[in-house]
C-alpha cells in the first residue's frame, strides 16, 4: 500500500522509542529464514518545536515527550491551545497530556498549569474516565451503595451522598492499585465530601496511594 502510494521514494522502517530509560536496542532480527532491520529513534532527539508547529493538536500533545528546552513554556502553550476545543474534546486532549506527562515525570507542572487556567472538565465526558467511572457505579448500586450517584460524581457530591461516593473511590482505587489498607477504606468511609471530591480528581495524576492522601 505505501509503496503504491510512493513508488519513487524509498522505504524504511523506524521503532520510535518514548520511554524514559536510555535504551540501546539491537536494531533487526536475524534469523534463518528471516532478516529485518529498522532504525531505533529516541524521541527526545527530537526537537519539540517540530511538532507544535504542527496544525494537528495531536502530534502537539506528542510534543511533551520530545526534547524542550523551555519546559513551562511548552506546556502552558499545550494547555493553552487544549483549553480552545469544546469541553468533550478539551477532557480527552488534557486525559492525553497527563498521561504521557507520566513518562517524563511533568505531570505536576501539567497540573500547576491546567489549575493557573482553571480549566476543569467532567470526567464522565472522558473517554478514557468513563468507562470506569461507570463500572464504579454499577459495582456500587450491587453493594446498596448506588443512592444519589445516578447524576453522576459531581452532583452526588453535591447532593451530600457520601456512601455512594466513597464506595466508587473505593473501587477505582483498587482497580488502579490493587488491594488497598482496610485503614484507607476506613478513612475513605468517615470522609467530608469535600475530601472524596479532592481525593477522586488526585487520582488522575497520582503514582500512588501516598500521593492522594498526602495531606491527611
Amino acid at each position: 500500500m505505501i509503496r503504491q502510494r510512493h513508488p519513487d521514494n524509498p522505504l524504511s522502517q523506524m521503532v520510535l522509542y518514548v520511554g524514559l530509560p536510555e535504551w540501546h536496542p539491537r536494531a533487526g532480527i536475524a534469523e534463518r529464514a528471516l532478516s529485518f532491520h529498522y532504525e531505533v529513534v529516541d524521541i527526545r532527539t527530537i526537537d519539540c518545536q517540530q511538532l507544535m508547529a504542527s496544525p494537528a493538536l495531536e502530534e502537539n500533545i506528542l510534543a511533551i515527550l520530545c526534547r524542550m528546552d523551555h519546559q513551562k513554556e511548552t506546556i502552558r502553550e499545550l494547555v493553552h491551545r487544549i483549553a480552545e476545543l469544546p469541553e468533550k474534546s478539551r477532557a480527552d486532549a488534557l486525559t492525553k497530556l497527563l498521561i504521557l506527562s507520566r513518562l517524563r515525570r511533568l505531570e505536576t507542572l501539567v497540573n500547576m498549569e491546567t489549575s493557573t487556567m482553571a480549566l476543569t472538565f467532567n470526567l464522565m465526558e472522558n473517554d478514557v474516565l468513563r468507562p470506569m467511572i461507570l463500572e464504579a457505579l454499577r459495582d456500587s448500586e450491587q453493594k446498596g451503595l448506588q443512592k444519589g450517584m445516578q447524576n453522576g460524581i459531581q452532583q452526588g457530591i453535591q447532593q451530600g451522598e457520601q456512601q455512594g461516593m466513597a464506595g466508587m473511590l473505593i473501587h477505582m482505587l483498587q482497580r488502579r492499585f490493587g488491594a488497598i489498607p482496610a485503614r484507607v477504606e476506613e478513612k475513605i468511609a468517615h470522609a467530608k465530601a469535600s475530601s472524596l471530591e479532592t481525593w477522586g480528581l488526585r487520582l488522575m495524576e497520582a503514582g500512588s496511594l501516598e500521593e492522594i492522601f498526602l495531606d491527611q
